[in-house]
């Protein structure tokens, strides 16, 4: 028993604080797995965007800060579990400096990322744009926005048809910015 007493005595002095842990070129999520594994506290945010790609939109998710995730670790007694750890390069340090980040600020950006600790980017088109429906019956058709409702993600569009102007409304998911019709970007 004199080693578990051993133990909560070390862990009785820790100062745990949140540092800037810098990570081999994408591999941030295998640096924060281990670290995790070896019981510290790790917070590596995550971005989902999309982009246009050959096939058209594709949803993609990468790290919110490329090459780096936050540790909560005490520098005195914990540096080497988390500097040799596969996937981790170093501390971000300036000089002789290397600074805490403060308790805040984690907090903070876990409260505006939600649980899955993820930002949502969407590229919402604008007024005035002009968008090509992407999905249904109307799918390939030239319309102007006239209104971006960005809470709902939707937009309304004007549609010309039979010599008379409608204004319909679409999930903004559902039209692309990009110049080129849907099948053309299939093709090339």
């Amino acid at each position: 028993m004199k080693g578990m007493e051993d133990m909560k005595a070390g862990m009785e002095g820790k100062e745990r604080r949140w540092y800037c842990v810098r990570t081999q070129t994408r591999r941030e999520g295998i640096a924060g797995k281990i670290l995790k594994e070896r019981g510290f506290e790790v917070f590596g945010p995550q971005m989902r965007f999309r982009k246009k790609t050959v096939r058209g939109p594709v949803w993609f998710q990468e790290a919110l800060f490329p090459g780096y995730v936050f540790a909560h670790f005490d520098r005195r007694h914990e540096w080497r579990g988390v500097g040799y750890a596969p996937g981790v390069r170093g501390l971000v340090h300036f000089g002789e400096q290397t600074p805490d980040i403060p308790e805040e600020f984690i907090q903070d950006l876990r409260r505006d990322l939600g649980v899955d600790e993820t930002a949502v980017i969407e590229d919402l088109p604008r007024p005035g744009e002009e968008v090509t429906i992407c999905e249904g019956r109307l799918q390939g058709l030239r319309v102007r926005v006239t209104n971006v409702m960005s809470a709902t993600r939707r937009v309304q569009v004007l549609l010309e048809m039979l010599g008379r102007t409608i204004e319909l409304e679409f999930d903004a998911r559902a039209v692309s910015t990009d110049d080129r019709h849907p099948l053309e970007r299939r093709r090339g």
